[in-house]
């Protein structure tokens, strides 16, 4: 980031068109910290309800839920209340509040996005499924098994009384 200077521009006006350049950036930060706790969001969601409602019985989805409720309304006013850079007094609100919401997804992703119950319920989850797919094939053998030899009863009454009337109608 760089503010170039231009000769004879006044040095204040300079030095105040630089700070606005870095509270811009700042906001920038900010912004990019929102994102990447949204992505983190998205990433447990994505997780599943079901997974996740395994832990603390459901209280830390609920929690996580009602944590990015309130980031995203605090993210929200904090970018309403930015305002112009080189306004002191907005500049200030508006750091003071995304300060706020720095805090809320610091709190975030250490509370639930690393929180190692994660981890623990999705290898739950992943064996609950590996359980159910075997179950399924056990099911599947059996009806299979069943299904083969009803068939062949069938077939071989079929076949008996095919030859049976055969032996009737022929005499052999």
């Amino acid at each position: 980031m760089s503010r170039i200077w231009k000769y004879k521009e006044d040095e204040g006006k300079a030095v105040d068109a630089a700070c606005a350049h870095l509270k811009r950036g700042c906001f920038d930060i900010f912004k990019l910290i929102f994102i990447e706790t949204r992505r983190q969001y998205d990433e447990l969601i994505e997780t599943g309800s079901s997974t996740l409602s395994i832990i603390d019985n459901g209280k830390f989805i609920h929690d996580m839920l009602s944590s990015w409720v309130k980031i995203n309304e605090l993210g929200r006013a904090a970018r309403m209340s930015e305002g112009d850079s080189r306004d002191e007094e907005h500049w200030h609100i508006a750091f003071d509040k995304w300060e706020v919401v720095m805090a809320e997804c610091a709190d975030f992703t250490k509370k639930f996005y690393l929180n190692e119950s994660v981890g623990w319920a999705k290898a739950q989850a992943a064996e609950r499924e590996r359980e159910i797919t075997a179950e399924r094939k056990r099911k599947e053998w059996r009806r299979g098994l069943v299904t083969g030899v009803v068939s062949s009863l069938i077939a071989a009454v079929i076949m008996a009384i095919v030859s049976w009337s055969y032996y009737k109608l022929t005499g052999r």
